[in-house]
């Protein structure tokens, strides 16, 4: 995304003829530009002219573009569609054209709700189209757009190819959702990207140095302690697949994902020792990233707040026993500084020293997060010593605090924790040192860069520090910004810096693979300027196999996507704009199936007009998609009682078991059934659980036949005791729901929109629960042609019963609307035993 998006590179031009002429799926590696492809695209359709819309974009996406969009002067600047806008509105903007970013949700009930002319849309753009793997909304959008728009593109952008290959098929899948056949690759390694690089290639200078002789002792105890883990984790677990669990991926973050996608679905069944194992995993490798990314200070404090709660809480960590551990815990460390620190000022006095014009020594500084960036200006500022000094002293008492004048810092202990002398202290005492100094950090308020292990910033600290010359004694430079690579609240952030600062020198203080590519995208864009890049790295260090093990894997990634795509076969009907789509024609067959074979020849008796009415909240589920992928119609309402309604007769309400849970503790489903039950004859209660996710309904301390409040199985069941009516549903899955309501639906009438829309309104809430008693509700309802459509215009207009009795014919049809239905119910009352008692009344409620 850096450079200048106004002017295209070969392989971008390239890249955008390939998408212009086919409608396909473009997958290219970190760092190219993906971005920037698609805001080349966006500037062709934002015109009134055309009727694009464009999905799947974070807020700062959205507000990047626009930035970029009005910068190029477009004729018609992008909308951004959120809930602030009502219907009307909407559908006026939507008739407006141009390109307009949509929320998902609103754009799917709009398009179910005809408020989008689904015809008129040039094309649909989608941006991190690998969500779509385990997304819903988008692919629903697309299919209904394709139902609806035979003509429109649709193009498609990625910037994650390892996303693609976690699974079988993955690819293939996405592009099923998309309904393209036409899949772009865009690696590094292509030919067009690298001849293109090249001509233009940055002036790298790669600097390697060596960690000290301590780092290096603590680095390899903590891959010890690594290898022990995972072996420990393979030998509980035999069922897991080890081809992934290695120390090198457990040094990266996508390390927990791959656990936790194996280990997931028994993740209620695993013992104690395994879950304590994955979390100490967790605690190493940012134990590692410490070592390297920060200084010894920094380290010590994370290593003492792990030495602390091990002890304290994690009584399963069998790694606090190990020899390496002891190795860890014994080391003394003397107070030495961080050795980038050093040659980051080689590097400052050798681009100072240059032979060009001072304006143009415009340096940035890249690190890994803003903690390293606050320690760099420190460093910068007030030189090492006195920059480990106060990071010392922020995380001691006023009198174990030290200075430069006492010459303590030559050869002060830091492990002071772990060392010989305090070792055999009692591990209570030190608990309550740290609580005292924890205690002290928060009443104070101090900046929590320096010693704060979880990473959290101050509120003061910002993305980018700029230091002028005059802070910075014998580095006269024009200017020094330095800027995090990751942690900023708007990803955007560097790119705009590295835009407007247009530096000469780039200092790459941490190794990271998406920055290196967006320098030499940013250099190729402007030809004729010089630009230096620093790269620094430890040697044989974690932090170099982290790289490295990137690097390998995003070229494995696109090796096995080239693979998958020349074996791939895609029929040209996939993209949908044909009638034999078998997407579409799935439906049919599954109409098609539910035939009546007592019937001859077995002719269906389905009506090939289903509906299911849902509410417009339950569209942040995947169930609305499956249902309309099943051949049933989806008609949005913001419904009052339910989320869906089957039948006029039949209200689901649906509940995941944390939603239940909550629910039933705060009574809000006791009154859901309630409302249920008034107004229609099968409520039902559907209980959904998560597919792959565990979950325990009872209790291990529920005995049968014991009733408890605090028990979720007894809330239930005490919930069907008190209401006959209530029936259960228990499904494992969205599939499995959407299969059984096309079941319940057989045989049924379809619902009405406008009856199911007015249920449950305030205006008839007060005359449901205020005028009238349920039992009085409940007789009414039992007479002959009395139905919930029509039972109020009778409660409202007759007094009592024996008003009733006495009412003629005529009058009864009257306030029935409907000549049967009055006769019925005057016949009904006529045919009585004339021994009722004429006190029998029902009465108004009190």
């Amino acid at each position: 995304m850096a450079g200048n998006t106004g002017e295209l590179l070969e392989f971008d031009r390239q890249i955008f003829l390939d998408l212009l002429n086919e409608d396909g799926l473009v997958i290219m590696a970190k760092g190219l530009g993906v971005d920037r492809m698609m805001l080349n695209f966006l500037k062709l359709y934002c015109s009134p002219k055309s009727f694009v819309l464009v999905l799947n974009t974070s807020n700062y996406q959205e507000e990047y573009f626009i930035e970029e969009l009005k910068a190029h002067n477009v004729d018609l600047i992008p909308k951004i569609i959120t809930s602030q806008y009502s219907s009307i509105e909407r559908e006026e903007i939507y008739l407006q054209g141009g390109v307009l970013f949509v929320t998902p949700r609103i754009l799917v009930v709009d398009m179910l709700s005809k408020r989008v002319p689904i015809h008129l849309i040039n094309g649909i753009i989608v941006a991190k189209a690998h969500k779509m793997i385990e997304s819903y909304q988008e692919a629903f959008i697309t299919r209904l757009y394709r139902q609806n728009n035979k003509n429109g593109f649709v193009k498609a952008f990625s910037d994650a190819p390892s996303t693609f290959t976690s699974g079988f098929s993955q690819v293939e899948k996405v592009m099923k959702n998309l309904f393209v056949r036409k899949l772009f690759l865009w690696p590094r390694f292509h030919a067009t990207v690298t001849g293109c690089l090249e001509k233009h290639k940055v002036d790298v200078v790669e600097l390697l140095i060596p960690m000290t002789k301590h780092m290096v002792t603590i680095q390899t105890a903590i891959i010890d302690i690594i290898y022990t883990c995972l072996k420990e984790l393979k030998k509980g677990n035999p069922s897991l697949d080890t081809s992934d669990l290695v120390v090198e991926n457990a040094m990266s973050q996508a390390f927990d994902n791959i656990v936790k996608v194996q280990l997931e679905p028994i993740w209620h069944q695993l013992s104690g020792k395994t879950k304590q194992l994955i979390d100490d995993l967790k605690m190493l490798r940012l134990l590692i990233l410490f070592l390297t990314q920060y200084d010894c200070i920094t380290f010590l404090n994370y290593l003492e707040s792990v030495r602390t709660n091990g002890t304290r809480l994690n009584k399963y960590s069998l790694w606090l026993f190990l020899d390496s551990t002891n190795v860890l815990f014994t080391l003394d460390t003397l107070l030495e500084p961080n050795p980038k620190w050093s040659l980051l000022t080689k590097i400052l006095e050798e681009i100072k020293d240059m032979d060009c014009n001072s304006e143009e020594k415009r340096v940035l500084i890249c690190a890994l997060d803003e903690r390293t960036c606050y320690q760099i200006k420190n460093y910068l500022i007030h030189g090492e010593r006195e920059a480990l000094m106060r990071n010392f002293n922020r995380t001691r008492s006023e009198k174990n605090k030290i200075s430069l004048a006492d010459g303590k810092e030559s050869r002060f202990h830091l492990l002071w924790l772990n060392s010989q002398k305090n070792r055999k202290k009692n591990v209570k005492v030190m608990r309550q040192k740290i609580r005292k100094r924890l205690a002290k950090r928060r009443a104070k308020q101090v900046c929590c860069i320096a010693y704060d292990p979880n990473g959290f910033l101050c509120k003061e600290c910002t993305n980018a520090i700029h230091l002028n010359p005059e802070e910075i004694e014998g580095l006269p430079l024009n200017a020094i910004t330095i800027h995090p690579l990751h942690g900023c609240s708007d990803p955007y952030s560097l790119t705009r810096v590295l835009t407007s600062l247009n530096p000469r020198f780039v200092i790459l203080y941490d190794p990271e693979l998406v920055f290196v590519r967006q320098l030499e995208v940013f250099k190729a864009s402007r030809p004729g300027q010089q630009l230096r890049v620093y790269f620094t790295m430890y040697s044989s260090s974690a932090e170099e196999q982290k790289y490295l093990t990137a690097l390998r894997k995003e070229k494995e990634a696109f090796e096995t996507l080239i693979r998958e795509k020349a074996a791939m076969v895609i029929p040209e009907e996939r993209e949908g704009k044909s009638d034999s789509c078998q997407q579409f024609s799935c439906d049919i067959q599954s109409i098609a199936m539910n035939v009546d074979t007592r019937i001859a020849g077995g002719r269906s008796q389905v009506n090939r007009n289903r509906k299911i009415i849902v509410d417009v909240r339950e569209f942040r589920s995947e169930l609305p998609s499956l249902i309309h992928k099943r051949g049933i119609d989806i008609v949005p309402i913001t419904l009052k009682i339910g989320d869906y309604i089957l039948s006029p007769d039949m209200c689901v309400e649906r509940k995941s078991l944390s939603d239940l849970i909550g629910s039933l503790n705060s009574g809000r489903l006791y009154n859901q059934v309630v409302a249920m039950t008034r107004y229609y004859q099968r409520p039902i209660l559907l209980i959904e659980f998560v597919k792959n996710k565990p979950f325990v309904l009872e209790s291990k301390r529920f005995h049968p036949g014991e009733i408890s409040f605090q028990d979720l199985t007894s809330k239930v069941a005490l919930l069907t005791l008190q209401f006959p009516k209530l029936r259960l549903l228990w499904c494992d899955s969205p599939h499995s729901t959407a299969e059984l309501f096309e079941q319940l639906k057989l045989n049924h009438d379809e619902p009405d929109p406008n009856y199911a829309s007015e249920v449950g309104d305030e205006e008839n809430a007060v005359v449901q629960y205020d005028m009238y008693t349920p039992k009085t509700q409940d007789f009414v309802l039992k007479l002959p042609g009395i139905s919930i459509k029509n039972y109020r215009s009778i409660m409202n207009n007759i007094k009592d019963f024996q008003e009733l009795r006495t009412a003629n014919k005529e009058r009864l049809i009257e306030l029935l609307g409907n000549t049967n239905v009055g006769k019925n119910l005057w016949e009904f009352i006529h045919s009585v035993n004339q021994k009722v008692s004429a006190t029998s009344t029902v009465s108004r409620k009190k």
